[in-house]
């Protein structure tokens, strides 16, 4: 009977945690999203005006150069992997620095993927807890 109870605990029974789901920023914040984690692709920039705190937010694009498809990023502000450095005061497009996951420095330029969650506040839909894996350069 244990074992039985262990087996249904350790294969999830439909509670455990799923995997994220790959989607377009266009689709991100769709209602089906809300709270589940996503997976997107694009780059991303800086936004006109940036509120610091002990985290910010900026733009993701589907297309290089700031085109496309958009969706806020919140980063938590540092050096580590998975967050951004805190710009300067007078900060222009290419002062972001993003650290990857693996400690990579992300910049304007390069395409990445961002795991996270999708939340809402008081201005409508981003992305939480961003995981950050640069992708290559394409040929």
């Amino acid at each position: 009977m244990l074992v039985a109870a262990a087996a249904a605990l350790a294969g999830g029974c439909g509670g455990g945690v799923q995997p994220p789901t790959a989607v377009t920023l266009a689709t991100a914040c769709d209602a089906d999203n809300a709270g589940r984690h996503v997976v997107v692709d694009g780059y991303l920039r800086f936004p006109d005006r940036l509120r610091i705190s002990r985290t910010t937010q900026i733009a993701m694009f589907s297309a290089l150069g700031g085109a496309g498809d958009r969706q806020r990023v919140e980063f938590t502000i540092g050096d580590e992997p998975n967050q951004l450095e805190r710009p300067a005061l007078q900060y222009t497009p290419t002062s972001l620095r993003v650290r990857a996951a693996n400690g990579v420095e992300v910049t304007i330029n390069d395409r990445v993927r961002v795991t996270a969650k999708v939340a809402h506040d008081g201005s409508g839909c981003l992305l939480r807890t961003p995981q950050v894996e640069v992708l290559p350069r394409a040929s």
